[in-house]
């Protein structure tokens, strides 16, 4: 009795790390590069610190200041783009897919006004902004 107990439980051991060491099959990831208003570090600062807030399923964000681009590579079965362009209005960024925006009709896109607000938090004033806390 205790041999096949035994027998058994090391069955079931050895299932259960053959299962552990196979790789998730269906868990994808998406990448999508949003063109945004970004102009400033602390813009990104505010992205880079509040990543969660973008939607669930995120899991790798990366700003280019330069280009004025957040690449999001995300879990398309959590999230989609739409979702994450509410996500970044919650951080009060102005966000488009980078297909989808059209460079004289989307504030987001690169040599629109610049119509963003820093809501009283710290800027060098560089970025053209609405600011509550400039003087």
């Amino acid at each position: 009795m205790k041999k096949i107990l035994l027998i058994c439980l090391a069955t079931l051991l050895g299932a259960g790390i053959s299962m552990a060491a196979k790789p998730a099959a269906g868990k994808k990831t998406a990448k999508t590069v949003f063109v945004t208003d970004i102009d400033c570090d602390h813009c990104v600062k505010k992205i880079m610190d509040n990543v969660p807030s973008l939607g669930k399923g995120v899991k790798d964000v990366e700003v280019d200041l330069a280009k004025k681009e957040v690449t999001v590579t995300y879990d398309p079965a959590k999230t989609n783009d739409a979702q994450l362009v509410r996500g970044f209005a919650s951080l009060r960024v102005k966000a488009e897919p980078k297909g989808a925006c059209d460079a004289g009709k989307c504030s987001a896109a690169p040599g629109a006004a610049k119509k963003h607000d820093h809501a009283g938090e710290k800027c060098d004033g560089k970025c053209g902004g609405k600011h509550s806390d400039k003087k």
